[in-house]
């Protein structure tokens, strides 16, 4: 089964293939007969990524500033959006990298630079010793590594933004009941789930919250389904449970169950990733709702 999910206004979509499907064509069936399927993207992603994007594009702003002469070259700049593609982020964090082990030759660069201003400081701080010392070592001793990292620092965070799973809810809010096995509950990473937003503890977190002994009577593992699903632009993981939970669970004679209900995968995801990065960033900026559109044939 192949579905989309279908934004408002914009026309934009973002095709999965199914996964579980019986599920999700109950889930999406329920939704339509409740008129609870147009779904909100979680408050403030687009500001966070906005924030990002800017974060790291004054960031290298800042730097082309003064690095000219050090690498023999600007660090690239992009459009704003053109940060979402992480080919982009990946060629910025390379040469971020590889750059601080790269040599600079103290007196070549003084002819080079016609004793800039630069080159003659960079000069002044080391030694007859060190004529060659690395780019790292000249930033570090002109005091503008940090300020040099950052460059890193805004890759990660935007990154940690951008690839995180986005929980996003029905706007208008239901439950029902759940007649599925609780063992389709996994913790893999899923491109799209049925999501956990329920009153009370699934089992899986009663265990990391430490109510080993099950003292408290308020598990709930997807005991109803509610309007509440995922939106994960990662690469899809298996994720088995591990040894610890699963003894514990033996020991409890429960199940081992997880947090979230696979609902569908993208094809090609590496593909299309800044595309589809772009589509949610772009109508979350413009609270444009989303749709569970199916393609049962």
């Amino acid at each position: 089964m192949k579905f989309v999910l279908a934004f408002e206004n914009s026309g934009d979509t973002i095709p999965f293939t199914g996964v579980n499907n019986d599920i999700v064509e109950y889930f999406v069936d329920q939704l339509n007969a409740r008129n609870a399927n147009r779904f909100a993207v979680t408050d403030g992603f687009s500001d966070r990524i906005a924030s990002n994007i800017q974060h790291l594009a004054d960031s290298i702003a800042d730097i082309n500033c003064w690095i000219f002469e050090i690498l023999d070259h600007d660090i690239g700049t992009y459009l704003p959006e053109e940060y979402l593609d992480q080919t982009v982020l990946n060629r910025l964090h390379r040469d971020w990298a590889k750059s601080q082990n790269k040599v600079y030759p103290i007196a070549y660069k003084r002819k080079k630079y016609k004793n800039s201003k630069q080159s003659e400081l960079i000069h002044s701080l080391f030694n007859d010793d060190t004529p060659m010392p690395t780019v790292g070592t000249v930033l570090s001793q002109m005091n503008l590594l940090a300020r040099y990292n950052q460059i890193n620092e805004g890759i990660h965070e935007l990154e940690q933004n951008v690839s995180s799973e986005l929980i996003c809810f029905s706007t208008n809010w239901v439950e029902f009941k759940n007649p599925y096995p609780e063992t389709v509950l996994t913790n893999d990473v899923c491109n799209f789930k049925i999501a956990f937003h329920h009153l009370g503890r699934a089992l899986y977190e009663k265990y990391i919250n430490f109510d080993l002994e099950l003292d408290f009577d308020d598990e709930n593992n997807f005991d109803e389904l509610v309007g509440a699903v995922s939106i994960c632009l990662r690469p899809e993981q298996t994720v088995p449970f591990s040894q610890e939970y699963v003894s514990w669970c033996q020991h409890h004679q429960r199940t081992p169950t997880g947090m979230g209900i696979n609902a569908g995968s993208i094809d090609n995801l590496s593909t299309h990733l800044t595309q589809y990065r772009q589509i949610l960033f772009r109508n979350s900026r413009q609270n444009n709702k989303f749709s569970i559109q199916l393609n049962k044939g």
